[in-house]
């Protein structure tokens, strides 16, 4: 083997096993399959979801440092009927400028306050203000 016979060798032997790799994986059966999501998560919708609930009841969640704190409030998404449900406040940071304004992420408790109650095959949902959790780990938790 002369000199640029062995300058070439790793590059023929990283050619060889990159084509042997993709014709393993070409011979496999594909088993892989989506996970059966509600249809309520298709990224390819958009949705507008609606809470109604006594100002007050909005106010006490805004605040609520103890994340513990459930309210009643009705939810539906545009052209739908309304739903009784639970809202309580996640322990994330709240955003706004002032008291007057604060985004806070919330949990919905779906069938809380009726049982067996779905909403697109969901029992709860949170909704994130995008301010300190890490949304794609959220999403897989």
């Amino acid at each position: 083997m002369n000199g640029s016979d062995r300058r070439m060798a790793p590059a023929r032997l990283a050619v060889a096993l990159v084509g042997t790799l993709l014709l393993a994986i070409g011979l496999l059966p594909l088993t892989a399959e989506a996970q059966d999501w509600p249809d309520v998560f298709d990224p390819l919708q958009l949705l507008t979801l609606n809470l109604e609930m006594d100002p007050l009841d909005w106010e006490t969640i805004q605040n609520d440092e103890t994340f513990d704190i459930e309210v009643p409030a009705m939810f539906w998404a545009d052209g739908e009927d309304s739903i009784l449900v639970s809202v309580k406040r996640k322990s994330c940071d709240a955003l706004g400028d002032t008291a007057a304004f604060l985004k806070v992420s919330v949990k919905i408790d779906i069938n809380e306050y009726v049982d067996d109650q779905m909403w697109h095959g969901l029992k709860k949902l949170r909704l994130e203000n995008g301010d300190d959790v890490n949304v794609l780990a959220e999403g897989l938790a």
